[in-house]
């Protein structure tokens, strides 16, 4: 199992288990609290709104 990463200045590949789990682990947090299309569009007006 391998985890690659996409920086500014260059590209990583984690291929130590315990990496590839930080890693993982780091990206379905976010992903579980994800909205999509009309739920998105409110929040992104939310914020705009927010911002004045």
């Amino acid at each position: 199992m391998t985890a690659s990463v996409e920086l500014i200045s260059g590209y990583l590949r984690f291929t130590r288990p315990h990496e590839v789990s930080m890693y993982a682990g780091a990206f379905a947090d976010p992903s579980r609290t994800a909205v999509f299309g009309a739920k998105a569009r409110a929040v992104i007006a939310a914020a705009f709104d927010l911002l004045g």
